[in-house]
């Protein structure tokens, strides 16, 4: 039995420090315990200590279950209806009422934890309001209400060493981020240094040398016409281009033998005529005179005959004589 015992005006002889519950606000004289509840750490009685953890002890023996509790333990308590606490059947009878409710939940403003007041206990002053004792009952409460207490500021410690680890694991891993980051800057900013020191080293070259940005478009420029097709089978399609342009297909085609002809439009008519620029004859004879023979299949066939000179006029209306045969032909064939 332990004895607690106080002054006439008020001073607390043994357990003098005074504090408030953080949860149901009444002074506590002989002790507070630390627990956490909902993620907050709060320093209460032992009554409320009680009252937050009713499923961790038996509320008529107030014995502390052990969480590693066999599955046969169920069948031997009796539950609360109210607060789910677990009752030993032996505790509440062997016909308990049908529901249970906990003395905890039948009286749930009465103080669970309470010192018994002993009469006449100091002979000196003979005032029984001023001494206490914790007798057999008390102690079993105080014991019950320390031990959850204990079991779960255990809990929370683990928890927080866990959340501790994890952030230093954080931490680290933020570290090394940083670093990361650090050095990828570090290696920009000397990539980009290097590359300006190169085109300021290309630049002085092109200056010293007389070689500036000119000669590399013209480098690429013969680059590019070296890639050129150059092959005579490009040259003959752009050839075949050409002719036809200048002699469309209505036009007769005309096999010309003697390299002094050549074909050539009027300068009034506009209709091409065959000019002999061929020189002169050391005899005096004048120019050749050229002679069409027009088939069927539309070409023409020059026979050169030297037969003597023409005058320049003859010569000119034997030509227009020729094209105009050579357009009747023409406008015959189209017609068939």
């Amino acid at each position: 039995m332990m004895r607690q015992e106080f002054s006439s005006n008020g001073a607390v002889a043994a357990f003098s420090s005074t504090t408030v519950c953080d949860r149901c606000r009444k002074a506590e004289r002989l002790v507070l315990h630390g627990v956490r509840h909902e993620g907050h750490l709060m320093k209460v009685c032992s009554t409320c200590v009680l009252q937050l953890h009713p499923q961790f002890f038996c509320p008529t023996c107030f014995t502390v279950y052990i969480p590693s509790q066999p599955r046969s333990f169920q069948k031997d308590v009796v539950s609360c209806v109210d607060c789910h606490s677990n009752s030993h059947t032996q505790c509440v009878g062997h016909t308990p009422p049908n529901p249970y409710r906990c003395p905890l939940c039948v009286s749930p403003d009465s103080d669970v934890f309470t010192l018994r007041k002993v009469p006449n206990a100091d002979g000196k002053t003979g005032s029984s309001d001023h001494c206490r004792v914790i007798d057999k009952s008390a102690a079993r409460i105080l014991f019950a209400a320390s031990r959850i207490a204990a079991t779960s500021m255990s809990a929370a410690a683990a928890s927080a060493r866990d959340n501790a680890e994890k952030k230093v694991k954080e931490a680290a891993f933020s570290r090394k981020r940083a670093r990361e980051a650090l050095e990828h800057v570090s290696y920009m900013a000397a990539a980009e240094e290097r590359m300006r020191r190169n085109e300021v080293l290309l630049v002085q070259r092109g200056i010293m040398g007389g070689i500036g940005s000119n000669s590399v478009a013209v480098r690429n420029r013969v680059e590019n016409m070296d890639n050129v097709d150059k092959s005579s089978e490009v040259v003959a399609a752009l050839n075949k281009e050409l002719a036809e342009v200048q002699f469309p297909n209505n036009i007769v085609h005309m096999d010309i033998e003697d390299e002094g002809l050549s074909v050539a439009p009027d300068s009034l008519t506009g209709l091409p005529i065959v000019q002999n620029h061929k020189d002169s004859h050391e005899n005096g004879m004048a120019e050749d005179i050229a002679e069409f023979d027009i088939a069927n299949d539309q070409e023409v066939s020059i026979n050169i005959i030297g037969v003597g000179s023409l005058p320049a006029q003859e010569e000119q209306d034997q030509q227009n004589r020729l094209i105009l045969a050579a357009e009747q032909n023409n406008v015959n064939l189209s017609t068939v």
